[in-house]
């Protein structure tokens, strides 16, 4: 197995928001799945079910098993190393409270424990059916080098609130399926790329072009290489001075800006060099963002707005902002905000969440991986801080699409 499990759970935690753990007695599994539902009347019948389930699996293979109010777990055991590996909970599709409510108290469960549970079903991630497909067969190749395309079964454990399914669904055709995501996420990534560049957010778009991946089999559209890194360039070139255009910047800038990175990018002799420029192509648009976004700030205070843009998914404070640019923590602050109109803290936030509507707005990246993008590591804290700059809750915003 993997040596390094907790790093890729933390991973799969933060991309996701789903939990994976490794487990070698199937009376583990069990006891995981049943944890948050002792308290009910129906938990005697799960557990049942479960091992029912547990003692029937056949080794690499992996199960798609769907609990109490449709919730799905991963599940699949690894014949070499004699343990299983479980994934989940989560929902195909939004949790539905009200249904839940209802088979609740059809069930007679206390007040304390139909709060207990609906606040746990709450938290539950919500994933396509395809983002979950290739989350087990990722994992299985990362945990136990199984790179083949394993098959694929969904088991109705336990019917309460589960829409009723065939027992067994083979996918045939996953390859296809992770080609489509594939590109689905190029763009999403690609996307998520611009609008970083056009707050001026340099270390976020720098992180966006790492994960976009210029030697991507996916984006070779012409036999010489230098050739197809020279045209990946010239497009990200053209996609970003047109988003710059649409933030207000005059065509007479971003014409001389631009001009000059094509005829740099002709005169590139190897893939690296051309890979290194991409990043400075990057860096230039930023920094004409960041000109157009505070042209009327006094030196200092740019300098100190610059660098937390360009920071902005780091752990930002006044102290250590404050060391970066060689001054004292008050002075910074009082500074600030005499030059800016709010104070650091505010500005920080501001602006993380101003990112992150952006990002809910033009891209489909999760939740969860926006808020890490913007600098929050807790998804719970990053909603709590949306609402009160937005007024509103990520997910609402997201879907009503207007950035305020």
């Amino acid at each position: 197995m993997l040596r390094d499990f907790p790093t890729i759970q933390k991973l799969v935690k933060c991309l996701s928001g789903i939990d994976i753990y490794v487990r070698s007695e199937p009376e583990l599994i069990q006891k995981y799945i049943c944890r948050d539902f002792y308290n009910t009347n129906f938990a005697v019948e799960l557990e049942q079910k479960l091992m029912q389930v547990l003692q029937s699996f056949v080794p690499d293979c992996i199960y798609e098993v769907v609990t109490h109010f449709a919730c799905r777990y991963l599940i699949a055991y690894s014949e070499e190393f004699k343990v299983y590996m479980i994934a989940g909970p989560c929902f195909l599709e939004p949790f539905d409270e009200k249904k839940a409510v209802s088979i609740l108290r059809n069930q007679q469960v206390s007040l304390e424990t139909e709060c207990q549970i609906v606040s746990y079903l709450r938290k539950l991630p919500v994933i396509s059916p395809d983002q979950l497909h290739q989350l087990g067969n990722l994992l299985m190749e990362l945990l136990f080098h199984l790179t083949i395309t394993l098959p694929y079964k969904c088991v109705e454990c336990f019917g309460l609130g589960a829409e009723k399914r065939e027992n067994v669904i083979l996918v045939e055709d996953f390859d296809e399926i992770t080609k489509i995501r594939r590109v689905e996420t190029r763009y999403e990534l690609a996307s998520a790329l611009t609008e970083a560049v056009k707050q001026g957010n340099l270390s976020l778009a720098y992180w966006f072009a790492q994960e976009l991946d210029m030697n991507n089999p996916d984006l070779q559209r012409a036999s010489n290489r230098l050739r197809n890194a020279q045209n990946l360039c010239i497009t990200s070139n053209t996609q970003l001075r047109y988003a710059m255009e649409e933030s207000g910047i005059h065509p007479y800038y971003l014409d001389a800006v631009s001009a000059e990175i094509a005829r740099k990018i002709e005169g590139l002799k190897s893939v690296e060099e051309v890979s290194a420029f991409g990043k400075e192509i990057i860096r230039q648009y930023c920094n004409l963002a960041q000109d157009n976004l505070y042209p009327d700030l006094k030196p200092f205070s740019k300098l100190a707005v610059t660098y937390i843009k360009t920071h902005l998914s780091d752990n930002l404070t006044v102290k250590g902002v404050a060391k970066a640019l060689t001054v004292t923590p008050d002075y910074l602050s009082t500074r600030f905000h005499q030059e800016v109109g709010i104070t650091f803290i505010d500005f920080v936030n501001r602006e993380r969440i101003n990112q992150a509507a952006a990002l809910l707005k033009h891209t489909n990246l999760q939740i969860q991986q926006i808020a890490v993008a913007v600098g929050y590591n807790h998804t719970s804290y990053f909603a709590k801080q949306f609402a009160r700059y937005k007024h509103t809750s990520p997910r609402a915003f997201r879907q009503n699409g207007k950035i305020i």
